[in-house]
């Protein structure tokens, strides 16, 4: 295939995973079921946990669903596609996952006012290497278990599956790897750098930690006094 034709399609599916990535679950449901902005509740964040905190888990848990449905999805197609027009599939999964990522946290459809973008950007890494993915759940599962701060599981998670790809891709010496490294680390500062204010919270102890079953879940349940 001509380069160029090959150049202008690897940019024009960024473009349509950034487009499509920025319909944010929280914001549409939230709308559509409570009709509210979720931008104007808790703590102001369209994603999945401040969602899960305001109005518990009937709705959540969906809106879970979409944002990795969605980010699968258009990783997926793009790998399909420009793997068949003869882009390498590391390379594509990183490029893909990134414009996806930026399309959650500065979403063209919302004023630029978007997520934090780790749902997004884990599947982003589970794409670019399964076996990192594994390791960083691993890592993630064993921190939110125990310090039960889902924003630091969240960091832990985009850091050292960022880590494990390097030495994974590095061990297997794989094409592109400069490249599909920087993507990676680019991808895991901007995670990091959206959850400065929760990582302020954890320093100063005033962070909200993380269960399965909502507050709100748990209220609903307690008998009446």
């Amino acid at each position: 295939m001509d380069p160029f034709l090959k150049t202008v399609l690897f940019i024009t599916a960024g473009v349509l995973a950034y487009l499509i990535c920025a319909l944010n679950p929280a914001i549409i449901m939230a709308r559509l079921v409570y009709k509210e902005d979720i931008r104007t509740k808790g703590s102001g964040n369209p994603g999945f946990t401040n969602f899960k905190r305001v109005y518990g888990n009937k709705v959540a848990w969906f809106v879970f669903a979409l944002d990795i449905g969605k980010t699968f999805l258009v990783i997926l197609g793009g790998i399909l596609f420009l793997t068949a027009v003869g882009w390498d599939r590391q390379l594509v999964a990183s490029f893909i996952g990134f414009c996806s990522l930026l399309g959650h946290v500065f979403p063209v459809w919302y004023k630029f006012a978007g997520g934090k973008g780790f749902l997004v950007w884990a599947v982003s890494i589970f794409f670019c290497d399964w076996k990192a993915g594994l390791a960083a759940l691993a890592m993630m599962a064993l921190f939110l278990f125990t310090k039960r701060y889902m924003s630091l599981a969240v960091l832990v998670f985009c850091n050292s599956g960022t880590l494990a790809i390097i030495v994974f891709s590095a061990i297997a010496a794989v094409p592109y790897f400069w490249p599909v490294i920087l993507i990676m680390i680019a991808g895991t500062a901007l995670v990091t750098v959206r959850h400065k204010e929760n990582i302020i919270r954890i320093k100063n102890g005033t962070e909200s930690k993380f269960y399965f079953r909502s507050r709100k879940d748990q209220k609903k349940e307690e008998p009446v006094k």
